[in-house]
């Protein structure tokens, strides 16, 4: 019997032995697995973060383009107003200079019709002159003769 408990203990040590070899053997596993655990759960944590900036980042992004938009929507407004504004001064320059031009032409219009009358009277005045004239030689002739007589 005492035999029986030697065997007993010694498998009873073996059985601790490989009870504290699994322990020891789950312990390290265990411990790995922690270490893996604390690794993956570290990853995760600077991805998240990652993914934290990068939603930052995007929404300075969005911001930004919302910005950008708006100045250019601004600047395409203001531009079509100032083609509207210059489309109407353009317009209004061609009235005016159409009135110029009209305004123009019947001036030169009327220095005509003035360029003519003056060409006319010219033409009058240097017919009366030649009539005045021939009338002028015959009263000098009429009046050499007459005075030629008297002496």
């Amino acid at each position: 019997d005492l035999e029986h408990q030697v065997a007993q203990m010694r498998s009873n040590e073996a059985e601790t032995a490989a009870a504290k070899a699994a322990q020891t053997s789950g312990n390290q596993s265990v411990e790995k697995e922690g270490r893996e655990v604390d690794k993956a759960k570290l990853r995760v944590a600077c991805l998240e973060k990652e993914l934290a900036s990068r939603r930052v980042s995007e929404a300075d992004c969005e911001e930004d383009l919302r910005a950008t938009l708006a100045r250019t929507a601004f600047s395409c407004r203001s531009l079509r107003e100032q083609r509207e504004a210059l489309g109407q001064e353009l317009a209004d320059v061609r009235l005016e200079l159409s009135r110029a031009h009209n305004g123009q032409a019947r001036a030169v219009a009327r220095l005509e019709s003035e360029v003519e009358e003056l060409e006319n009277e010219r033409l009058r005045l240097l017919s009366a002159d030649s009539v005045a004239r021939h009338e002028w030689r015959a009263q000098r002739r009429t009046w050499a003769n007459e005075l030629g007589r008297d002496l």
